[in-house]
């Protein structure tokens, strides 16, 4: 993997085991710290590092050009970092578009984990997402791959108004318009994603909001009553946003997590 993308690592004192975190769409790795102070208490390492166009890592910000190079990233990097920890329990999660990247990895190179977590994975496309833009957005992107098109409202993210505020203010987030090829790509997957379901068999822990405006809950639903796995748990949130881990009431989330990936280690 080229070592000019950024990478977070979290060591626990007297590790357990280890977490992989992919985060979300323009997001960056750094913004799950508080995620990972909480699990390192826990003995639990965790990892993360910036897509490519996202937070500190090379490529024009915001930008994707190629799921397929995302994807690849990805396999690179954790096979990069599993060996470090090959003695330890391995665990992977997800947020949102990185769910939905996790899922893809995961059915087209089939590593060995001891559990898979989902938080708000976006693995449906929004019920209101007009279907006409969803059929030109492959023109739009083939003619005009960097037209602007719709921006993200933070305002959806959380029910708090002070990690709105944080992330508004973060410089290492994307806060412009999707361009019509980065709209096309992450479209793409979302839509051809329901195929890989069936031969999902990790242990896996799905987690959604209610009230997500971002991500659709029903997929969520979906991909847990479509996969294969024989230890799967699906927690639905009511009222609870986009951003579980930054949400009122995100101490019942991070105790889950914990719980969860304590019970499997």
């Amino acid at each position: 993997m080229d070592s000019s993308f950024h990478q977070h690592r979290w060591i626990a004192p007297k590790q357990r085991a280890v977490l992989f975190v992919l985060h979300g769409i323009f997001e960056h790795g750094g913004r799950y710290e508080h995620f990972a102070s909480y699990l390192n208490a826990a003995g639990i390492s965790v990892l993360s590092f910036d897509y490519r166009g996202h937070g500190r890592s090379p490529g024009e910000m915001g930008y994707i050009e190629s799921w397929s190079s995302l994807v690849n990233d990805i396999n690179d990097w954790v096979q990069w970092q599993k060996t470090e920890f090959d003695n330890l329990p391995q665990f992977i999660f997800g947020h949102s578009l990185g769910g939905l990247l996790l899922v893809d990895y995961l059915s087209l190179y089939r590593p060995s984990f001891n559990g898979v977590i989902l938080s708000s994975a976006a693995l449906k496309v929004k019920e209101d997402l007009s279907p006409l833009l969803q059929k030109i957005a492959p023109i739009m992107a083939k003619i005009a791959p960097k037209l602007k098109t719709i921006k993200l409202d933070p305002g959806l993210i959380s029910r708090d108004p002070a990690e709105v505020e944080k992330y508004r203010n973060d410089r290492l987030i994307y806060h412009g318009r999707i361009s019509a090829q980065t709209g096309n790509e992450t479209l793409q997957a979302s839509k051809t994603i329901e195929q890989c379901f069936p031969g999902f068999d990790w242990p896996v822990l799905v987690l959604h909001g209610s009230d997500d405006g971002l991500t659709e809950p029903e997929g969520s639903r979906v991909f847990y009553e479509q996969i294969a796995s024989d230890d799967k748990t699906l927690k639905l949130y009511e009222e609870y946003r986009h951003e579980l881990l930054n949400e009122l009431g995100r101490e019942v989330v991070l105790e889950d997590i914990r719980d969860w990936m304590t019970r499997r280690i």
